[in-house]
């Protein structure tokens, strides 16, 4: 037999309300149990907001980001977990 690669699947992040005055529901599978990370960057690429850095179990998984002190502009959130990365954008508003 002929072994298939895994590719990796992405989380399928959504984030809701977007744009917002401070806080997000960030929503996104979890393919496997395993480490799972969750930052927010600036557009220069600097780390603003570590929101998990854990094992998680498989499933879908929801967490607040609440950016209320961060000022209004754009910030990418990155979701890496042992089976795929994924990224959006969010604006924050004031």
């Amino acid at each position: 037999s002929i072994a298939t690669p895994a590719f990796p699947q992405n989380p399928d992040l959504q984030i809701a309300p977007n744009p917002s005055n401070g806080l997000f529901n960030i929503a996104y599978n979890n393919y496997e149990s395993g480490k799972v990370n969750i930052l927010v960057t600036n557009m220069l690429g600097e780390t603003v907001a570590q929101l998990l850095n854990n094992d998680m179990p498989k499933g879908r998984i929801n967490t607040l980001f609440d950016a209320t002190q961060l000022p209004s502009g754009v910030y990418l959130v990155n979701v890496y977990t042992s089976s795929g990365i994924a990224t959006k954008r969010i604006v924050k508003i004031e």
